[in-house]
């Protein structure tokens, strides 16, 4: 049970990478379609940063999780993945609430 349940979580945070990825490039490079349209936000603290500054972790964390699926449960990495998503989600939080209000 809890060795497909990682599987399902790594398998899941693969999708969301990729969608994420994918996201960021259209939006650097200025394509409009309806990801870049509703998930985007006023970005206020980062500036022209601000399409460059979640590649980093979209690449560790689509790395970390391939690593993960491929060669089985290695717990040190799978603490670094679940340390950089934590941080990524609380940037993404703080961006949300303090900046788009």
């Amino acid at each position: 049970m809890r060795k497909n349940l990682y599987k399902y979580f790594f398998g899941l945070l693969v999708i969301f990478s990729i969608f994420h990825i994918i996201r960021d490039l259209q939006q650097t490079f200025g394509f409009s379609s309806f990801a870049t349209q509703v998930v985007t936000l006023k970005r206020n603290w980062c500036g022209a940063y601000c399409d460059f500054i979640t590649y980093p972790f979209e690449f560790m964390i689509l790395i970390g999780s391939v690593v993960q699926l491929k060669y089985g449960w290695n717990k040190k990495l799978a603490c670094i993945i679940a340390s950089i998503l934590i941080v990524w989600l609380a940037m993404f939080l703080y961006d949300y609430f303090i900046f788009n209000t």
